[in-house]
């Protein structure tokens, strides 16, 4: 089994626009691509879609606040296109957003998923709990909130965080998770009467296959009048490890097969 380790992270900075992009640089192998979206002012209003060099993110969930004005997404990439490309976020109508990218390396590409979830609330600490089932996962958050000073919580890597004004968006990473549970992500300064939300997912790492061959033999007699040959046949047996992944009810993650 591979170990999952971080690629690179890249942020949209504070955006009032409907459509938007930047650039995000993926390498090495086994590759998935994560996008965070944080969106802080029209209730109702959501991602219509979101591409990497041209190619279709999934949506893995969403998540809102009780006031329906702070609302954020996941989506997600498998082996997307190396080097520098273009990610493109479209919203459904102009508002005030911030988006942020995380690549991971190491990453299982049938089934990167090991589990995702999100919650809201008013008033800080920002937190949730999620619970991996894979050994070695990574767990990657999105918060947004109309508070403006916002800080991470322990034990987690601040990936973005970035304010405008009608508050802040931030993402991180914590991993590996090592053996599998529960992880809480967090975030701190958050205003007695702010509203947040979160969205996290869990990233599996590369899972190996181990095979194991018999030899064959064969056995000749001869006599002076007669010949007797008897072969055995070779058999070969093949075992692949799985896991257990736990999903919300988001669709598979798309695999990029643009070349670069």
């Amino acid at each position: 089994m591979a170990n999952v380790a971080f690629d690179a992270a890249s942020n949209s900075g504070y955006q009032t626009i409907s459509t938007y992009s930047w650039s995000h640089t993926c390498s090495g192998s086994e590759r998935v691509l994560v996008v965070g979206v944080s969106m802080l002012s029209v209730a109702g209003s959501n991602v219509t879609g979101i591409t990497h060099n041209g190619v279709a993110l999934t949506k893995i969930r969403s998540d809102v606040s009780l006031s329906g004005t702070v609302r954020t997404e996941l989506w997600a990439l498998t082996a997307p296109a190396t080097g520098a490309k273009t990610i493109e976020v479209t919203l459904s109508i102009a508002l005030d957003s911030i988006a942020g990218a995380i690549s991971l390396t190491g990453t299982d590409q049938s089934t990167p998923e090991d589990g995702d979830t999100g919650t809201r609330g008013v008033g800080g600490p920002a937190t949730v709990d999620l619970v991996t089932t894979t050994n070695g996962s990574w767990v990657l958050d999105v918060v947004a909130t109309d508070d403006t000073a916002i800080t991470v919580g322990s034990g987690q890597t601040q990936r973005w965080n970035v304010t405008g004004t009608l508050g802040s968006g931030a993402g991180s990473t914590e991993g590996p998770k090592d053996p599998a549970g529960s992880v809480t992500m967090s975030w701190d300064n958050v205003g007695t009467l702010s509203s947040w939300v979160i969205s996290t997912v869990a990233i599996r790492p590369s899972q190996a296959t181990t095979t194991s061959t018999s030899s064959s033999t064969s056995t000749t007699s001869t006599s002076s009048s007669t010949s007797t040959s008897t072969t055995s046949t070779s058999t070969s047996t093949t075992s692949t490890s799985t896991s257990t992944t736990s999903t919300s009810s988001s669709t598979s993650i798309t695999t990029s097969t643009t070349t670069t």
